[in-house]
């Protein structure tokens, strides 16, 4: 119905209609005389220039209800004067004449609270001539930045990548018209680096970010079910609307806004790019880092897995904020073992509220696989792998051996933190039997849980996770993410190599639990390293499903030998006891 009525108020514009004001979502524009007008597909408004502006509706009041043309994603702005980075100068005195292509951004203000500042958002766009048909089959031009802002038209959709997945499969999928409802009440605005909680519009968004995860991927997923064109082409129109807005905002540079975590600008992104076929920006967005799931999520050194935690922080800065509260609770585990945050709470406080809106990127990027050529390749596979992690077990606490805070501060290095010697001081685990609920957190969308189950999930297969010499030099612990008994194909496939040469292990203990015990052929010694690579020889280590350990190769080995290694006429008086020749 959308498009059909906008054909119909469109085909007046294309006929020469004109008017003095165009009132739309709240906002009066206002005119010294009348102007050819029309309306996009989407239904936001355009005029014909040159135009006079003579006054918009509401007022500025002293302090907010402002305005800006051409408003970048970042720097000054006109639109409130109690936000960061006002500059009266941007909220162009009237009237003001505007002759060529330009984007008036108007703001009502949110007067009933501090976050947001901004109540509604209305666009105006100018043009030189009228779009085709009117603008009925033309999307509204991105409202970002000065130049480049391109007409699209509903025959640009790539709309032969849109999945198909089965409506009636699914028990909890919203009705298009409720995406329409949820697209449809304004502009899904974006702005302002420092203070985008600030100007994200009370009528269409939350200002936390996390928070409109499931209005975003519900959004685009709704777009992936069966329905036929004619009965979801508002709901593409509304949501391609918004993808094309946030398409050339992250473009000019919009990625991690400072105020708060902000996920899923990169998919909403790509999925925008990607259905207009927009080259410059999926180039960008394929080799281009920043965004928050490269900044909160990193592959560890020490057990080769994806863990969730603020990638730029230090030893000192993790255990200050576990200590005193003081920083920041995203703080990644310098030790690279478990999840970021303050471990006491099971999970990383920050990730409980983000790791839903990091699923509902990789679902819709599994789901819709075009999209994952957007992130650079170790990018993408970070955000996979984490997202499967959180719906299969969720948050990371275990096995980890570093010693836990003793409730002392002051023992900070001597019970637990930095060992002295570059590493850290070992103990039972900080958080041995935590954890976070599989597939909880903050702002979880029922949409999201039922498509993934359906048409996502992945059988949950056994990994190795990570290796320990003890301090004899010869008992070796092999953890994996679930308990694993040993199958048909035996107990082998394990192959460690250290400094001072290979070891070959043997099952001692452990069958039906997650850590098993081995001996190896050889005494390592303290201060060797290496690593361990599992190759499975077919239904050998495997969980209680049958499903096989994966086939793994690289895992640091954690040497807690203390076993000194011979000196070296030790080691040739055992050469010669064993009837080797030995050069002198």
């Amino acid at each position: 119905m959308r498009i059909l009525l906008a054909i119909l108020l469109s085909a007046l514009g294309a006929l020469g209609a004109t008017t003095n004001q165009i009132v739309h979502r709240g906002v009066t524009f206002q005119f010294d005389s009348s102007v050819e007008f029309g309306q996009y597909v989407n239904g936001d408004y355009y005029v014909v220039g040159p135009v006079t502006v003579t006054n918009m509706l509401p007022a500025w009041s002293g302090n907010d209800n402002g305005w800006q043309i051409n408003a970048p994603y970042y720097g000054f702005q006109g639109l409130d004067s109690d936000v960061n980075g006002y500059d009266a100068a941007l909220r162009v005195a009237m009237p003001f004449t505007i002759a060529t292509n330009a984007c008036i951004v108007k703001a009502i203000a949110n007067t009933n609270q501090t976050l947001p500042a901004i109540k509604t958002i209305a666009i105006l766009t100018v043009v030189t001539s009228a779009p085709p048909a009117g603008g009925s089959v033309t999307f509204r031009p991105p409202y970002s930045g000065t130049t480049n802002r391109p007409h699209y038209t509903v025959s640009d959709l790539q709309t032969n990548l849109l999945p198909a997945y089965l409506r009636s499969g699914l028990t909890n999928s919203p009705t298009l018209a409720e995406t329409v409802d949820d697209y449809d009440n304004g502009v899904l605005f974006e702005f302002h680096t420092y203070d985008a909680r600030r100007f994200r519009p009370l009528d269409t968004l939350a200002d936390y970010q996390p928070e409109n995860g499931p209005l975003y991927s519900d959004g685009i997923l709704n777009l992936f079910l069966d329905d036929t064109w004619a009965q979801k082409s508002n709901a593409v129109v509304l949501v391609c609307q918004a993808a094309l807005d946030r398409a050339f905002v992250v473009h000019q540079g919009y990625q991690q806004p400072g105020t708060g975590h902000n996920p899923m600008h990169r998919t909403i992104a790509a999925f925008g790019a990607t259905m207009f076929n927009i080259t410059p920006i999926l180039s960008y967005l394929g080799t281009n880092d920043g965004f928050h799931e490269d900044e909160f999520l990193y592959r560890s050194t020490s057990n080769n897995v994806v863990l969730w935690g603020q990638t730029a922080s230090t030893e000192s800065q993790y255990w200050g904020w576990i200590t005193s509260r003081s920083g920041s609770r995203s703080y990644k585990d310098p030790y690279q073992l478990i999840d970021g945050g303050n471990y006491l709470f099971g999970a990383g406080e920050y990730q409980i509220i983000t790791a839903q809106s990091l699923k509902g990127a990789a679902l819709i990027c599994r789901l819709m696989p075009s999209l994952q050529a957007c992130f650079p390749t170790n990018r993408w596979a970070n955000l996979n792998e984490f997202a499967e992690r959180w719906v299969n077990y969720g948050g990371r606490m275990s096995p980890d051996d570093a010693a836990p805070y003793d409730g002392v501060a002051a023992n900070y290095g001597v019970t637990f933190g930095p060992d002295g010697s570059g590493g850290y001081i070992k103990g039972a685990g900080r958080n041995p039997s935590g954890g976070y609920t599989p597939d909880g957190g903050q702002y979880r969308s029922l949409f999201v849980a039922n498509m993934w189950q359906v048409y996502a999930s992945t059988p949950v297969v056994p990994q190795l996770s990570t290796v320990a010499v003890s301090a004899n030099g010869t008992t070796w612990t092999i953890n994996y993410s679930e308990a694993v008994t040993i199958g048909a194909g035996g107990s082998g496939g394990n192959a460690a190599s250290l400094s001072l040469g290979s070891v070959t292990l043997t099952y001692v203990s452990g069958s039906g639990t997650s850590a098993i015990t081995f001996t190896g052929s050889r005494t390592v010694y303290a201060g060797e390293t290496g690593t361990l690579n599992y190759s499975q020889p077919g239904d050998g280590w495997q969980d209680a499903d049958g499903d096989d350990v994966v086939t793994v190769t690289g895992v640091p080995v954690t040497n807690n030998s203390t076993q000194t290694a011979p000196t070296t006429a030790t080691a040739r008086g055992l050469l010669k006891y064993r009837g080797l020749k030995v050069q002198p």
